[in-house]
């Protein structure tokens, strides 16, 4: 490809089983692909746009209101992946017999081509990801209409015109999907600011305090309001907008705003799950799996805010109350925010299980206590290979596996063989 940097050394390991040849035609094949990759997406806009405009209920029998926007969209994103699939495979379908060739063209896709890094600007993945957030901020409140509809204040009026086309349709609720729309839009329309606003004034709960850096996710939505209304000029001049704007977009910036989003979301659901079901205990598996990957990424910020926001919930047993309390200690440890209070709390904790007892001595870094808890643990399991994989999972054990190495005889298989023969090369290094 023209102007194009050397090949990184990935890529050249990769293209050492092929040809000259080979390698040229995968590289043409590419370029091809990200010369008519424009053209395609504007073909496949107006083939989702002509579908979206469909109405799913004029082949029946009956007017019948349509789905919400959400259901609308998995549709169509399920149609767009269709079409990148297909424009895809028409430019790499004569590699499909030389495994070699095929790897090689896809990971120099993968890398991008010349202009990689401006169109990344250019198609602005913040816009995207504020959309997303719409989307679910939209289903979140949607349900929660269902359950209190008066919950962001009266409903609209039915006009007639409305309640004479779906007024008959009792079966599927039409009226009431209808003005839950209505009050939807309203809802999207405030932005960030407004919405907590709205869910404060409704439930009493303040959304901005389930992220860290709630003033970050005010200023994505308005730096995607403002790509939004220039979107021609950011197409034809985006590092002109981008310093006209004065908006430092890249893609730490992009995940930041992910990470915020999600403990948003994450944390929205489970508050809402409390409201409207508040005899029940829950466990949001959600909640558990985001929670590990902040950890595992050191977001430890936004892992205190989630354990904060949830432990306030009124219908959480005593077993998750425990768990979120020893997470709780060790994330504010690793943030260096660590309380007498909390540490204190840990240590008078009775932990209702053996794994939290191992939880509790490790978060207190009582690595002795956590031996014989886990030998006794280890003994008294059917499939200690299973709990071991597990355990070792845990950010909170790998922690305390580099602080006290002795753990990993007990939790990696051949710990003991391997500690034993890593302490021979380092003598011998001596």
């Amino acid at each position: 490809m023209k102007n194009e940097p050397p090949e990184p050394a990935i890529l050249r390991k990769i293209s050492e089983p092929l040809t000259r040849s080979q390698i040229d035609r995968a590289r043409r094949a590419v370029q091809q692909f990200f010369d008519q990759q424009p053209q395609n997406a504007k073909e496949a806009a107006g083939k989702l746009t002509k579908l979206a405009k469909e109405s799913p209920a004029e082949s029946m029998d009956r007017k019948i209101y349509p789905p919400s926007p959400e259901m609308f969209s998995v549709a169509l994103n399920l149609a767009l992946r269709r079409e990148r699939e297909e424009f895809t495979q028409s430019f790499f379908h004569e590699f499909g017999g030389n495994t070699e060739q095929l790897v090689y063209a896809f990971s120099l896709m993968q890398m991008g081509g010349p202009n990689a890094q401006r169109s990344f600007i250019s198609r602005s993945l913040l816009p995207s990801v504020c959309r997303a957030m719409e989307q679910a901020q939209a289903g979140l409140i949607r349900t929660a209409l269902q359950w209190e509809k008066d919950g962001l204040g009266d409903m609209p009026p039915i006009p007639s015109h409305i309640f004479d086309q779906f007024g008959k349709n009792v079966d599927t609720r039409d009226i009431d999907r209808w003005r839950i729309d209505l009050k939807v839009q309203d809802f999207l329309a405030q932005r960030p600011a407004g919405w907590r606003d709205s869910i404060l004034n409704w439930t009493n709960f303040d959304m901005s305090l389930l992220c860290p850096n709630w003033s970050l996710t005010l200023e994505a939505f308005e730096i995607s309001h403002l790509l939004g209304k220039t979107t021609e000029v950011v197409v034809e001049s985006d590092a002109k907008t981008m310093e006209l704007l004065a908006i430092p977009i890249d893609p730490n910036y992009v995940l930041g705003v992910i990470d915020e989003i999600e403990c948003l979301l994450v944390g929205q659901s489970s508050k809402w799950i409390s409201r409207i079901l508040p005899d029940k205990d829950f466990v949001n598996f959600n909640s558990i799996l985001l929670r590990y990957e902040l950890m595992r990424r050191d977001r430890w910020s936004h892992a205190i805010c989630m354990i904060e926001a949830e432990s306030e919930l009124p219908n959480v047993n005593e077993e998750d109350r425990q768990y979120d309390l020893v997470e709780y200690l060790y994330c504010l440890q690793e943030a260096g925010r660590e309380t007498p209070a909390i540490t204190r709390a840990v240590d008078d904790m009775q932990p209702v299980d053996e794994v939290l007892e191992i939880g509790k001595y490790a978060a207190l870094r009582k690595y002795d206590r956590v031996q014989d808890s886990l030998r006794r643990l280890l003994t008294s399991v059917r499939y200690p290979i299973v709990l071991r994989g597990q355990l070792r999972s845990c950010p909170l054990l790998q922690r305390a596996m580099r602080e006290a190495p002795d753990l990993r005889s007990l939790l990696v298989p051949g710990g003991a063989k391997n500690q034993s023969r890593v302490r021979r090369q380092v003598k011998k290094r001596r």
